[in-house]
């Protein structure tokens, strides 16, 4: 029994490195579904581009799907950056992360915070890492400065200064002038 307890630490030791030499193999279910090759609590990823932080992506839990490639995670917050600075944070349920394009879709009460003051609202939103934007076909709510901006569909870039909302667009704010100064104010376009 003593030499079980000494010895299988060392083979999970030389399995784990053994493992990080090769590609981690995909597991099949009866039904043949890919059973995640990795199983994370209070997992972390990072997207950069040239060296330079873009993205940063934490959470409770997650699943690593090596074929797929792909990562599902529970409970998420995820940071955007630009030049290196945080411009925003959101939270959701839950996210997919391509594990090799860095897209990813966050789902479930989601909420973007902007350094600038701009919160969206929505239950799905999509990171384009190629295009460096948010977007989504769900109702939107988008709040700033007490004016609420909602609708269907949104495409912005990750600091909530550009943003579009695409269709049912209503907006109510507590004075006409609100809204005529947000209308002329280059950092909400609408």
């Amino acid at each position: 029994m003593a030499w079980r307890m000494t010895i299988l630490p060392a083979l999970l030791a030389l399995a784990l490195m053994l493992g990080g030499c090769e590609k981690a193999p995909s597991i099949q279910a009866a039904g043949g579904e890919e059973q995640p090759s990795l199983t994370f609590m209070g997992f972390s990823a990072r997207g950069t581009r040239l060296g330079v932080l873009e993205w940063e992506a934490q959470a409770a839990t997650a699943q690593v799907y090596s074929q797929k490639r792909v990562a599902h995670a529970q409970q998420v917050t995820i940071r955007y950056f630009q030049k290196g600075r945080q411009v925003s944070v959101a939270k959701a349920d839950s996210a997919e992360i391509g594990t090799e394009s860095h897209d990813i879709l966050a789902v479930g009460s989601v909420v973007l915070k902007a350094r600038n003051g701009v919160v969206l609202e929505t239950e799905r939103l999509r990171w384009d890492n190629q295009r460096q934007r948010v977007s989504t076909d769900a109702w939107v709510k988008v709040t700033r400065q007490g004016s609420v901006l909602t609708g269907r569909g949104l495409s912005a870039d990750r600091d909530l200064q550009d943003v579009v909302v695409r269709q049912d667009v209503a907006i109510s704010a507590a004075s006409i002038t609100d809204v005529r100064e947000q209308a002329q104010d280059p950092e909400l376009r609408q």
